[in-house]
């Protein structure tokens, strides 16, 4: 926003201007339309057939039959004037009502640039007369909430006399005439003195009303998700949502012959539809190609997913699946094969010592361990499962040990469940080193019992063993012959697969998302329309954050909704700026210089406050990293700024706040705050409201910044007090405030800042 020099004059006159856009009620496209898009004579949206550079005064479009010599038309945020029409091809005079000639580009939309003018007080503007009507003086308060990253606009109401408007009363042109106004944009704009006005708002028309004398208008904020759900894709044949899936995961590639690599939980659920003894089918969120690792895994339960493979036990090949642009197929005759953690089981076979802390073995690929302190050479004992038993034929190929022990000695190491005994053979440990410890298992023997690490003790002293992990090497093939496990297949409602999420809109490349700001982005151009030009902040925000998502559903959610999540799980806010400019606004890790330094001479009713106590957060217990197949989190973090719990006399139970992360899966979250705020997410809102920050208000009285905007950065100079309570040792110096509220009324603007 910028006004005009008129601003630096000591005296000066505001004048809001008010445009309300219209449909003409013509199903067919002919008039002049308000703000509504320019249609074609058969309904479809009318757009610019070629490239038009900033001089030119012909524009070609799709269907020149629906103008009129006189309308007024819109292309980006250019006004142009239509006064010929040959064919598609209209003959127009630039930079009306205003605006400023721009260069436009084939398949461009078009708007109707006409509306009904009403102002405060009478006024002429590029040749529109605007009827100074408006009897009251509301006000426009915009604010930006950073603990939840979220932005309002509030609603206003204005009131105008029943006046003669074209030889009729204006309550009869608003409602029951050929145009219609209600639910169509309102855009208000601010003139000093007789400037260029700036545009400070856009609201819809909601609802009109009258006492027989006076006409109340209300004007709701709008924006251009609103009412707008997502996905919005379905299957041809079976009316199937097409999940929508963003983020970057990692494909199971174990296979029977090898190693491979460990089953991790970095996967997506892909809807089954349908089963037989040949096949199963996968409905995805997109096309897939050869190599791009969309293979399904099945779900046995925990953080067990096993991917699919050929029968011969190479790994599987990527484009013998594929079918068509949102469908996999993949053979019935393939095995289910991986390396997985084994689960915890209490009271294991036969006698002798169990560890302590046995679950410590069982949470992931840790030096966190289950101990054992060996006193002797008796038996000591780690009981375990793998996998609960679902299909015909499962077996565990190999069992993989992280362990170590205190001192230089040597161990036999047994596996197993009463009858089956299978040895390591002698484990010579180094003193105090983590090592694996790989044993084959004999014969075949299924999942889903109950197993036993058994170590004895062969040489060395006395000392502490510890059990960091245990894997086991999992194999399941499923026998499509027998008809109850054929229907068992049938039943599994999700598949998982490790292909990657939807690319992104807006830059032209083949890029996948891989960023929470990239998804929110995308969204909006996806389902609101939002053109794919640079929002304000844009940059500023990419280089920042790379806190990376994954994030998918198969239902049905609101746009608005998600919109939010991803802004508070990104970190940034997004907001359409009063000229209707999309923006991004985030706190950085550093700043240079402010946009605007305020003085006592600026201002008038200052205020100056502390954030309230009951706004501090000190400690979060933060869930993140969905779990694909259950509704839990695989990762969590207690992260707490200690310093400011203790300074402010904060309890070990109090003022803690529980978060669930539906989208963010790092970076990794400290139990303490990082060095700088975009570091992860608990580091950037313990920035906001881990320490007491201050507020200062106040109403401008210095029209010159009256361009002040939420999200703008400020400073203050030369303030009374000197001192902003006790900060900073004497002054304001050094310290930085982000707008966080503005309320515009004609004449008048209040601020609320925030210290970041």
């Amino acid at each position: 926003m910028a006004f005009g020099n008129s601003i630096k004059l000591s005296n000066i006159s505001e004048n809001w201007l008010f445009q309300f856009g219209f449909y003409n009620g013509d199903a067919q496209g002919n008039g002049d339309g308000g703000f509504s898009a320019v249609t074609q004579a058969d309904g479809t949206l009318n757009l610019l057939t070629a490239n038009v550079n900033n001089s030119a005064t012909t524009f070609a479009v799709d269907d020149g039959s629906v103008f009129t010599a006189g309308d007024y038309i819109q292309v980006e945020s250019e006004v142009v004037k239509v006064t010929n029409i040959s064919s598609n091809n209209l003959t127009v005079v630039r930079v009306q009502k205003g605006t400023s000639a721009e260069a436009h580009e084939n398949n461009d939309s078009i708007l109707w640039a006409n509306y009904l003018p009403i102002a405060f007080t009478d006024t002429l503007y590029n040749d529109v007369f605007y009827f100074g009507a408006v009897i009251n003086n509301p006000s426009i308060r915009e604010s930006i909430n950073l603990a939840n990253s979220t932005a309002k606009t509030s609603n206003i109401n204005i009131i105008i006399p029943d006046f003669n408007y074209q030889g009729t009363n204006i309550s009869q042109e608003l409602h029951g005439g050929t145009r219609k106004y209600i639910n169509q944009e309102v855009k208000v704009f601010s003139q000093i003195n007789n400037d260029t006005p700036n545009q400070i708002g856009s609201f819809r028309l909601t609802d009109i009303s009258t006492d027989g004398k006076k006409i109340t208008l209300s004007l709701t904020s709008h924006k251009p998700f609103d009412f707008i759900s997502f996905p919005q894709d379905r299957t041809t044949a079976t009316n199937k949502i097409i999940p929508v899936v963003y983020g970057q995961y990692t494909p199971n590639e174990s296979n029977f012959n090898a190693d491979g690599t460990f089953c991790d939980t970095k996967l997506y659920p892909v809807e089954s539809l349908g089963v037989d003894d040949e096949k199963i089918r996968t409905l995805m969120p997109r096309a897939y190609s050869s190599g791009s690792d969309a293979h399904i895994n099945i779900w046995h339960g925990a953080n067990v997913f096993l991917p699919l493979e050929t029968a011969a036990g190479g790994q599987e090949d990527a484009t013998t699946l594929l079918e068509n642009a949102n469908c996999i197929e993949t053979s019935t005759n393939k095995l289910a094969y991986g390396i997985v953690f084994a689960q915890e089981s209490r009271n294991p076979t036969g006698t002798g010592t169990e560890f302590n802390n046995t679950h410590l073995a069982f949470d992931n690929d840790t030096e966190t361990a289950s101990t054992i302190s060996v006193t002797d050479t008796g038996n000591y004992l780690l009981g375990f499962t793998t996998i609960p038993e679902k299909w015909s034929t499962h077996s565990v190929k190999i069992i993989r040990l992280k362990h170590k022990y205190s001192l230089d000695a040597s161990f036999n190491v047994y596996i197993y469940n009463g009858t089956n005994n299978n040895v390591s053979g002698a484990i010579n440990f180094t003193a105090d080193t983590f090592q694996t410890t790989v044993i084959t298992i004999s014969g075949t023997v299924k999942v889903g019992e109950k197993w036993t690490i058994l170590y004895i003790r062969t040489s060395g002293s006395n000392g502490t063993l510890s059990v960091g992990s245990v894997k086991a090497h999992i194999h399941t093939a499923f026998d499509t012959s027998d008809a109850s496990e054929l229907k068992r297949l049938g039943e599994v409602k999700y598949w998982y697969s490790g292909g990657n999420g939807l690319k992104e809109t807006y830059s032209g490349s083949s890029n996948v998302i891989t960023e929470i700001h990239e998804a929110h982005r995308d969204l909006l151009i996806r389902y609101a329309g939002i053109g794919i030009a640079t929002p304000t902040g844009w940059s500023d925000l990419d280089s920042s954050k790379n806190w990376k998502i994954r994030y998918w559903t198969h239902k049905v959610v609101d746009l608005e909704k998600i919109l939010n999540k991803f802004q508070y799980e990104g970190g940034f806010i997004f907001r359409f700026a009063p000229d209707g400019s999309p923006q991004y606004i985030h706190i950085k890790d550093s700043y240079g210089s402010v946009d605007f330094t305020l003085t006592k001479q600026d201002l008038s009713d200052i205020k100056i406050n502390l954030m309230s106590f009951s706004n501090l957060l000190t400690q979060m217990n933060i869930q993140y990293e969905k779990h694909p197949a259950e509704n839990r989190y695989t990762n969590n973090s207690l992260s707490s700024n200690d310093t400011a719990r203790k300074n402010n006399n904060i309890k070990t139970l109090e003022n803690i706040s529980e978060v669930n992360l539906d989208a963010y899966v790092s970076p990794s979250i400290p139990t303490i705050p990082g060095t700088n705020p975009n570091d992860d997410f608990y580091t950037y809102y313990d920035n906001i409201f881990g320490s007491i920050k201050i507020i200062v208000q106040g109403t401008i009285v210095n029209p010159f910044f009256y361009d002040l905007e939420v999200g703008n950065i400020v400073g203050f100079d030369d303030m009374h007090p000197t001192t902003p309570l006790g900060h900073n040792s004497s002054s304001w110096t050094n310290l930085k405030f982000m707008i966080i509220s503005i309320t515009r009324s004609k004449g008048s603007l209040k601020f609320k800042a925030r210290e970041i």
